[in-house]
C-alpha cells in the first residue's frame, strides 16, 4: 500500500522501475493476465505467503466484501519556501527566519525523487518549508493569506498521511488463490511478462 499510494518510485535489482497497479477510487477490481509464470506474494492471517501461477492465467484482484476497508488519507500543507542547502543548519535557520516574521508552525519535508540507478543514482530531492493544515480547503485559504501577507507564491502541497487498509481477494479460473491483507505483489518469473487488462487511466490506478 505504501508503494501504491506513496510519492516514491521503487526500483528492482535489475534497474527496472516497479510499476504499482492497485485498487483505488472507484475501481472494483483489477485483472492481470500472465504470459509466463508469475509469483504472487501476499500476507494472509498475518503470515507472508507466496504462490506460483502458471502462464496464460487471468488473475482477478478485488476488495473483499467482508473487509473493513479504510481509505487512504492525505496530509495537507502550504509550501512557503525551498531550502537550497541540505545542511540541517540551513533548514533550522530558514525556519527561525519565518518564525521571526510571525509565521509559526513551519516544518520541513523532502520533495522530489531519488532513484538508485547504479552506477549513477538520480537524486532530485530538496527540502521544502511547509505549514501543516487540517484540510485541502484550509490549505488553499491559508496559501492566499500568506501570499498576500509576505509577497510570496505560497502553494498547496499534500502527502500520504494514513495508509489505506483492507483485504483483497485474489482468484483465478481455478478458484480462490488468496485473501491478501493490505497488499499483494505480483512479479514475473519468466521474460514473457504480465498484461493489465481494462486499464482506466486516472481512475483506480497509481
Amino acid at each position: 500500500m505504501a508503494l501504491l499510494y506513496g510519492d516514491s518510485l521503487p526500483i528492482a535489482a535489475t534497474g527496472e522501475p516497479l510499476v504499482t497497479v492497485g485498487l483505488a477510487t472507484g475501481q472494483k477490481e483489477v485483472r492481470l493476465r500472465t504470459h509466463g509464470r508469475v509469483g504472487v506474494e501476499y500476507i494472509e492471517a498475518g503470515l507472508r505467503k507466496q504462490a506460483v501461477v502458471p502462464a496464460n492465467t487471468e488473475l482477478v484482484f478485488a476488495l473483499s466484501p467482508r473487509s473493513q476497508a479504510i481509505p487512504a488519507k492525505r496530509s495537507h500543507y502550504v509550501d512557503v519556501q525551498g531550502v537550497a542547502s541540505r545542511a540541517p543548519a540551513a533548514v533550522t535557520a530558514a525556519q527561525n527566519s519565518w518564525q521571526q516574521r510571525g509565521l509559526h508552525g513551519v516544518t520541513s519535508i523532502w520533495d522530489g525523487t531519488a532513484l538508485d540507478l547504479s552506477p549513477r543514482p538520480l537524486d532530485t530531492r530538496a527540502q521544502r518549508l511547509v505549514v501543516p493544515m487540517p484540510s485541502a480547503q484550509a490549505a488553499r485559504d491559508q496559501a492566499q493569506v500568506l501570499s498576500r501577507r509576505y509577497g510570496i507564491t505560497a502553494r498547496v502541497a499534500e502527502r500520504l498521511g494514513t495508509l489505506p487498509r483492507g483485504d483483497v481477494t485474489v482468484r483465478s479460473p481455478l478458484g480462490p488463490l488468496a485473501l491478501a491483507q493490505n497488499y499483494a505483489r505480483v512479479f514475473s518469473l519468466e521474460p514473457q511478462g504480465i498484461e493489465v487488462t481494462d486499464v482506466a487511466y486516472g481512475t483506480g490506478y497509481a
